[in-house]
């Protein structure tokens, strides 16, 4: 082989190098690393805080199915979980009508009252004042707790003052048991005429309602006094 047969067979090596693109390179670096790092904890905290929200609604769920099946025990449970995962539910009051509800199924009354009654002076002064609360989109939480301040007041003998908080209660969101309550309580205090009413009343919003477990007292006490009820018959 001559000089200029290798001359040329040499040559294109030398063009292909000197034209041939740089090789691209890839790293990540400490910065890509520490917004990687960002994105991974706030991932994870939002899952952390989308669990803590499941288990709170959980715990919330507990203390009220207790409560309704008449389980203090439990829903006294459920709500001390629940007050430990969330400490600064203490002072609302939700957590006192909660509280207040337990209390009532445990035959403490004098606890149901006042967890009821700081649960309606906090309403009615977010809200602005009595005047107020008929416009409040809380008014049927306020209902409640006139409600359940009324049961417990009947169970402590203060007769009138129950029956003002059914009256309070009704006027805010008319309910059938709210009636059966007023009815009970009138004739404790020996109103029968006006405890017929309220048990006509009761029966004509929701007839289940009145056929209450101690309907058989209801009707024998206003019959035995002169009143007579359509729902008796």
């Amino acid at each position: 082989m001559n000089l200029l047969t290798c001359i040329l067979a040499v040559m294109p090596v030398f063009a292909d190098a000197q034209t041939r693109a740089p090789q691209a390179a890839s790293a990540i670096d400490e910065p890509g690393l520490h917004r990687f790092e960002e994105d991974v904890a706030e991932a994870s905290a939002s899952i952390r805080d989308e669990l803590r929200r499941r288990r709170i609604r959980n715990m919330t769920r507990q203390v009220f199915q207790a409560a309704r099946r008449q389980d203090a025990v439990s829903a006294q449970k459920a709500l001390d979980q629940l007050l430990k995962e969330v400490p600064s539910l203490k002072e609302k009051p939700g957590t006192w009508l909660a509280q207040g509800e337990i209390h009532f199924r445990r035959g403490n009354f004098d606890g149901a009252f006042q967890e009821a009654d700081r649960s309606i002076r906090e309403m009615v002064l977010r809200c602005g004042g009595n005047s107020q609360v008929s416009d409040s989109p809380e008014k049927g939480f306020i209902s409640d707790a006139y409600f359940n301040r009324g049961a417990a007041l009947m169970h402590l003998g203060r007769l009138d003052e129950a029956i003002a908080d059914m009256d309070a209660a009704y006027a805010l969101l008319p309910r059938p048991h709210i009636q059966l309550n007023k009815c009970r309580a009138l004739i404790a205090r020996k109103k029968y005429e006006e405890a017929a009413k309220a048990y006509e009343l009761t029966a004509f919003l929701d007839a289940k309602t009145a056929e209450c477990s101690d309907k058989k007292r209801i009707c024998a006490a206003l019959s035995q006094n002169g009143q007579s009820a359509k729902a008796c018959r």
